[in-house]
């Protein structure tokens, strides 16, 4: 997200004609949850430059965002001069959709045997497609099928539970699971300055989003796919 709102930035920067180098702006995640989901400090850069308020610059920049409501509910200007942007709930549970229906192999790469996708026929290519149907039926996120029946049971009841919570994962912390996942040897001061937060907010985030629990389940998920490997 934080490279579309970049490109609404960037594109919005071209048509300003006295512009005539582009600053080094920031987007980052406002301290203050209801100032939206994003930010960005541009408009408070190109104040000396314009030699203009910078509210009036945030102005003239939105008014020149060309927002694709898909993604995008709001943008706003606050304090002094910054732009904050609010992400549709859409959007944000499209992202939760995609984290939990990869499951443990969620940012892993995957590949195929066959030269096409078509080719596969076996029971994961079927169940796979099952189970998709089954998602949009009972408006979940997240299931499994195999051939064991006993498993399939056990496992989408911890899945229920897990949903709880995960369902109910805001941008914020859904964006701290995501890192988590993919930087798993990195500590929680190292995540937080990758998006510019401090270690503490890192922490009650993954709180929030019961991650150590959820970590848990991950790991039971795979001791059972591995007795059906076996």
């Amino acid at each position: 997200m934080k490279s579309y709102i970049k490109s609404l930035i960037d594109n919005a920067l071209s048509t300003f004609t006295e512009i005539t180098e582009a600053p080094e702006y920031i987007i980052e995640q406002p301290k203050d949850a209801s100032h939206g989901d994003l930010s960005t400090n541009v408009a408070m850069l190109l104040s000396r430059m314009l030699k203009k308020n910078p509210r009036q610059i945030a102005q003239d920049f939105i008014t020149r965002f060309e927002i694709n409501a898909d993604y995008i509910s709001k943008v706003e200007i606050a304090g002094p001069g910054f732009i904050n942007f609010k992400l549709t709930n859409a959007w944000v549970q499209d992202q939760l959709t995609e984290i939990t229906s990869q499951g443990a192999s969620f940012g892993k790469t995957k590949t195929f045997d066959g030269k096409k996708v078509t080719e596969s026929n076996g029971e994961a290519f079927q169940y796979s497609g099952e189970t998709l149907e089954l998602l949009k039926q009972e408006k979940t996120n997240l299931k499994i099928k195999t051939d064991n029946e006993i498993i399939n049971r056990e496992l989408n009841l911890y899945f229920k539970f897990a949903l709880i919570a995960m369902d109910s994962w805001t941008v914020n912390t859904a964006e701290i699971v995501k890192l988590s996942l993919e930087n798993q040897n990195k500590l929680q001061k190292e995540l937080a300055q990758l998006i510019g937060i401090n270690q503490e907010a890192v922490s009650k985030r993954l709180k929030r989003a019961y991650f150590e629990e959820i970590q848990e389940l991950n790991l039971l998920y795979r001791e059972k796919i591995d007795t059906l490997i076996q």
